[in-house]
């Protein structure tokens, strides 16, 4: 009878045995399966996008300001509001909302070039990430019958993106050209929420653009200039209270009546002020240089002088900024030669 206790006792290490045998060989199968996942997703995000860096820049507000400052002209509120605004949104690990922002101004004056700025500061593949998205008014939401389309279009396009990725940019063209209640489906993802169909909107940024506003923008800044006062010393707060009026009262802002400025869900209303002539001399050089075509003071009049100025009263800001400029050079300079490929044939 004694030698039960020794087989009850075998057959327990027995078992024992088996079990750590089994737990080392489902812990070894982890252990390959989660390294292999490490080493597929190190060598994808290698070639690939990935939401990570180097895809998604360190030092984003770093290469903005650098950008801002030596390439945006005359409009020294929009850079220091941008910058404020990106700067406190990345610096928080954990945001409270997605940053939501609204570029009002002229054409011309650099809205669509502030979001093309945000944009490479932020994806190493510019244009081209799949974290960047670009919807224009009249291209993307044309037809006023199909606004519930839209929006369920929009939702779904948003959640997703952000189940790819949390850090994703939004930009919004021509919302002064949007069918009212679009932007209904955006509204909830810039609201304080931590989680929508299990997503996390609060680390996106929003940019809306419009001409909402742009004649008391203009108007603002003109009664300024003709009062002897110096273009620098406007403040954001001169304009704040303008653009919000503008955008909830003004029957084509793309914002009327929109929750998102009751609920003040739009972190940032920023003007973007009329360009004056030295603003614009200084596109044109950026313009020609980029070109590689000789650049002179005289050259750079003959551009400046075919724009149209305004008011008629007194003709200092350009009526479509920096717009033209381009198409300006390209006609009366286009056909030159261009020095770098001239001076590859010679050597060749």
């Amino acid at each position: 009878m004694r030698i039960l206790p020794f087989l009850q006792t075998l057959i327990f290490l027995r078992a024992v045995s088996a079990d750590v045998i089994s737990l080392g060989v489902g812990t070894a199968v982890a252990g390959a399966m989660g390294y292999g996942i490490y080493s597929f997703n190190y060598i994808k995000c290698k070639y690939f996008e990935c939401c990570e860096a180097p895809w998604i820049h360190e030092r984003i507000t770093q290469r903005l300001q650098r950008e801002m400052t030596s390439s945006l002209y005359g409009q020294h509120i929009a850079i220091d509001s941008v910058m404020k605004a990106v700067n406190a949104h990345l610096g928080n690990r954990n945001p409270k909302k997605a940053l939501a922002m609204s570029f009002h101004g002229p054409t011309g004056t650099g809205k669509n070039f502030v979001a093309g700025m945000i944009r490479n500061a932020m994806f190493k593949k510019a244009e081209k990430s799949a974290f960047a998205h670009v919807f224009v008014s009249t291209h993307h939401f044309s037809d006023p019958q199909e606004v519930g389309r839209y929006q369920n279009q929009l939702r779904n396009w948003i959640v997703g993106n952000l189940t790819n990725c949390e850090r994703q940019l939004f930009v919004f063209d021509e919302i002064d050209k949007m069918p009212d209640g679009v932007l209904d489906a955006v509204r909830p993802f810039m609201d304080h929420y931590e989680s929508i169909g299990s997503v996390d909107p609060r680390k996106s940024i929003y940019v809306f653009l419009s001409n909402a506003g742009a004649t008391s923008i203009i108007k603002k800044t003109f009664d300024h200039h003709r009062a002897g006062l110096l273009r620098g010393a406007l403040a954001l707060n001169d304009f704040d209270d303008i653009l919000r009026n503008s955008a909830f009262n003004e029957k084509e802002s793309g914002l009327k009546n929109n929750e998102m400025i009751t609920r003040h869900l739009i972190d940032w209303f920023i003007p973007f002020l009329p360009l004056e002539r030295n603003h614009v001399e200084s596109c044109v050089r950026d313009y020609m240089h980029h070109r590689l075509l000789s650049v002179t003071d005289e050259r750079v009049d003959k551009i400046v002088d075919l724009l149209t100025y305004h008011p008629a009263s007194d003709p200092i800001y350009s009526s479509s900024g920096c717009r033209q400029v381009s198409a300006k050079v390209d006609h009366i300079y286009g056909h030159e030669s261009n020095p770098f490929h001239s001076q590859l044939d010679d050597e060749l």
